[in-house]
């Protein structure tokens, strides 16, 4: 596997989690070729009493935003952190 060197796909994969309500915060992008797919992962930051449940629901509708608008995206890791600082 190879790093992607995508920023318009880094840079759109980031808005769409900072858009997505109940982020806090965005960090970590990193994507990977394989084949013609592009796999990755991000650290999204939620505020820390945000439930278990509520953040399912979080990074699951993250993901299929960013396999809809990236349909070369075909596996997606999102890693969950409390809030450390000022939102962007």
């Amino acid at each position: 596997m190879d790093a992607c060197t995508c920023p318009e796909i880094v840079s759109a994969i980031e808005q769409i989690a900072m858009d997505t309500p109940q982020v806090k915060g965005v960090y970590g992008i990193r994507l990977r070729k394989l084949g013609p797919y592009i796999v990755g992962d991000i650290h999204v930051e939620l505020d820390g009493n945000t439930s278990i449940y509520e953040a399912d629901k979080i990074i699951t509708k993250i993901e299929q935003t960013i396999k809809k608008e990236f349909g070369e995206v075909t596996e997606f890791k999102i890693r969950i952190e409390p809030f450390k600082g000022k939102k962007a």
